[in-house]
């Protein structure tokens, strides 16, 4: 009875760590559900604040390990984003990784193989605008009850635009969006774009809008 129960404390924190919104404040996700166009993926950290701090304070109080380590980190979790994305939505619209080659930019679709994208074919620009997060920590895989432990959390928009005019046609508001918990900082930042990609998803899926 007793791990019964200690089973279901698990559980049930499990439970609330998914308790965030996702809401489509204007537009209709349904744009995202056309087959055989594309859409890039881009993450603007410009207002964003950690724990209270800008970014580049933040990263200061990091050990150097984790400030060497702080861009290629963030590629990862534009990465998880594109993947879960990609795999999740794909009989919609699919991204793609753009490339500086020379004087050019360079579409790839990831997919099942890597493929060069026929630039016209991009129809999307999705931009995640985080601008609150908390890192979380990895105590709330022992401590389940405590208030600062657990996934890292996120709040802030995610914007699909058309890519060649820039006007928004759609805007998402995310808020307290949490993770599960990892490890590392890394990992739990990653798993909080991996939420958000699978759930965008689901919502896409629906026909999700502001209406």
């Amino acid at each position: 009875m007793k791990k019964f129960l200690i089973a279901a404390a698990f559980l049930f924190v499990g439970g609330l760590a998914f308790g965030q919104t996702i809401v489509v404040k204007s537009g209709d996700l349904s744009i995202l559900k056309t087959p055989g166009v594309y859409a890039t993926v881009d993450v603007d950290w410009s207002a964003t604040k950690i724990d209270g701090m800008p970014v580049n304070e933040y990263v200061k109080t990091r050990s150097e390990g984790a400030q060497m380590s702080w861009e290629s980190d963030n590629e990862n979790m534009k990465s998880m984003f594109f993947g879960i994305f990609t795999k999740k939505n794909k009989k919609g619209v699919q991204g793609v990784l753009e490339f500086n080659v020379g004087n050019e930019i360079t579409y790839m679709s990831v997919g099942k193989t890597l493929q060069k994208v026929d630039p016209s074919l991009v129809k999307y620009r999705i931009t995640i605008k985080p601008e609150v997060m908390t890192l979380g920590n990895v105590g709330g895989m022992f401590v389940p009850f405590s208030t600062t432990a657990g996934g890292a959390t996120m709040t802030g928009t995610l914007e699909i635009s058309d890519f060649t005019t820039g006007e928004v046609l759609c805007s998402v508001n995310i808020v307290d969006f949490q993770g599960m918990n990892g490890y590392t900082e890394a990992d739990r930042k990653n798993m909080v774009f991996y939420g958000i990609a699978a759930d965008l998803c689901k919502m896409i899926k629906k026909g999700a809008s502001a209406n």
